[in-house]
């Protein structure tokens, strides 16, 4: 046993270190240090901030974040199935992201309009609180009958260009 009241240089000590299962390394106080809480645990466990600097850090295993993570670099997803659950960019734009698979788009500035992909092959579209347009294989159909209109008074379409048949209720020309 070697008791120190002071500072230790050790030059070199040739072999392992072992901390009793009990012990901590602590660094300034009682709130900063290392230490095995069970068999195969390490703490690092630091009242403000623990921080690593290096060039590249290689974790091997899962890694599991309970408290809000900020990632101020890039983030590269090589291979496997990845998964974000409830994320958000903060306004920021999503760019160069190839495929996206979506079960629904909805606007954070209107809550009542969204657009929603089904299983069965049917994009709605909701507006007002309400569905009002369906894409369906070969179909561009209103939810309900007599539900929108294709156009308005002051906003008008073009031109319009058929091939079939075209049926209707009423018809005004204005020529």
């Amino acid at each position: 046993d070697i008791y120190i009241d002071g500072t230790a240089y050790i030059d070199g000590l040739g072999r392992d270190i072992l901390v009793a299962t009990d012990k901590k390394i602590q660094f300034h106080d009682a709130a900063i240090f290392i230490h095995a809480s069970a068999d195969g645990i390490l703490d690092l466990v630091a009242d403000t901030e623990i921080e690593i600097n290096a060039t590249d850090i290689d974790i091997n295993g899962a890694v599991d974040i309970s408290g809000a993570t900020t990632i101020g670099g890039i983030i590269t997803a090589t291979t496997g199935t990845h998964s974000l659950g409830a994320t958000s960019f903060n306004d920021n734009a999503i760019t160069n992201v190839g495929d996206i698979q979506l079960d629904s788009i909805t606007g954070d500035g209107d809550t009542d309009t969204s657009i929603t992909f089904s299983g069965s092959n049917i994009i709605t579209i909701a507006t007002g609180g309400s569905n009002r347009l369906t894409i369906a294989d070969g179909a561009l159909s209103p939810v309900t009958t007599n539900q929108i209109d294709l156009g308005t008074s002051s906003l008008e379409y073009k031109n319009a260009f058929f091939d079939g048949t075209v049926t209707t209720d009423a018809l005004v020309a204005g020529t």
